[in-house]
């Protein structure tokens, strides 16, 4: 029996030494008994000190208002057409805690009637200003500019397109505007019916180009010579950067549609949002030239 508990307590030391040794091979680790919580009071003392300046920021903001939580950001809807003009408008602007939300018109409408949201809206094309009167959703609005169709083709015009019904032609390639979202496709399939040219069009486009959510996405077409021509307004054909040429149409003339920036009926903090139409408005109306 004794002997039993001799080696038993042999084969225990020289497990023992043998973890010692591990354990030194491995720089030293401390047994279990010894380690070190990974909750430290350094650690402690870190998101302590990050709760305080937290607490000190909400703090700040609340006392700038008053003590109260601050209101949401003021929202300005608008299309892709003229979300340049409308942030270097902003970034001038003496107002702050303002959003930009961009989308094409019909999508634009489509949000702000199903939530309410409030703000200012910029919009263009009759088609879509009717759609927000009749909705009731405009308080207040004002025109800041009239904007006309044109066609952009390559410069030097070298496929000799002369008239919307040559963007039929088999040898070309075009992109529009979608006709059922964008203003810009809407005005140029009422041009195109006016001259009898529509459906012939919109085949061609299905078959060789393609339907364009927003006019970055149409300059950029013509741009990269991924199409021959397309539609654009003209205030953003002309601050097009790049080898294309501008053909100004009588028979596109005539679709010219104005430019609207409206307060929007479910705005809160009406006058801070009239104070917003104003000051936007005048700096845009300084901007902007008219189309025609």
């Amino acid at each position: 029996m004794s002997h039993r508990r001799s080696s038993f307590r042999s084969r225990s030391r020289a497990r023992q030494l043998r973890l010692e040794a591990a354990r030194k091979q491995q720089g030293g680790a401390q047994p279990r008994s010894q380690r070190k919580s990974p909750f430290s009071m350094e650690m402690f003392g870190g998101m302590a000190l990050l709760f305080i300046v937290c607490t000190s920021a909400i703090a700040l903001i609340q006392a700038r208002y008053g003590g109260k939580t601050p209101p949401p950001p003021l929202v300005v809807h608008c299309t892709s057409t003229f979300q340049e003009s409308v942030l270097e408008a902003l970034a001038a602007c003496s107002m702050e805690n303002i959003s930009l939300k961009v989308a094409p018109s019909a999508t634009l409408l489509s949000s702000i009637q199903k939530s309410g949201s409030g703000g200012l809206l910029l919009l263009e094309g009759s088609y879509f200003l009717d759609a927000a009167e009749s909705a009731g959703l405009m308080l207040e609005s004002r025109t800041i500019a009239n904007l006309t169709p044109v066609l952009v083709v390559d410069q030097g015009n070298p496929h000799e397109i002369e008239g919307l019904a040559d963007l039929a032609r088999e040898d070309l390639r075009v992109s529009l505007g979608d006709v059922e979202l964008t203003s810009i496709g809407r005005a140029t399939k009422a041009a195109l019916m006016a001259q009898a040219a529509w459906e012939a069009v919109e085949s061609a486009v299905d078959q060789r180009g393609a339907f364009k959510l927003t006019e970055r996405d149409l300059a950029q077409d013509v741009l990269l010579g991924l199409v021959d021509a397309t539609v654009l307004w003209k205030r953003t054909a002309e601050r097009l950067a790049g080898p294309v040429e501008v053909l100004e149409l009588e028979e596109l003339h005539a679709f010219s549609h104005p430019v609207i920036l409206g307060v929007l009926r479910g705005s809160v903090r009406k006058d801070e949002t009239l104070a917003l139409l104003n000051e936007l408005g005048r700096f845009l109306e300084a901007g902007e030239k008219h189309d025609n």
